[in-house]
């Protein structure tokens, strides 16, 4: 039996939906949840400190949301958010740097 829990995806704003478009055609019968952080837009005017924040406040929202993987279709969240410089906000191995 596959895992019933949604994969999560978080982007900056709306361009990962390209991303989950893409995912969507090879996956079609996953769950998804989406969050698209337009509230702290543009992310490209703020400092690394305050991206890897709201990186880190994201993926612990989409952690709460049991999620079983998760995507970061942000290239400014996951460049200075690699998981592998972020132990304490990743408490499993849902979010892998691949």
């Amino acid at each position: 039996m596959s895992d019933p829990r949604p994969i999560g995806f978080f982007d900056s704003g709306l361009g990962g939906l390209t991303v989950l478009r893409t995912v969507r055609r090879f996956f079609p019968h996953e769950n998804i949840v989406y969050l698209g952080d337009t509230a702290r837009l543009p992310y490209g005017t703020k400092s690394p400190a305050t991206i890897r924040r709201y990186t880190e406040q994201n993926i612990q929202l989409l952690l709460k949301r049991d999620v079983k993987a998760i995507v970061v279709a942000c290239n400014l969240g996951f460049h200075d958010t690699p998981p592998r410089k972020c132990p304490d906000c990743i408490p499993d191995s849902r979010l892998q740097c691949d």
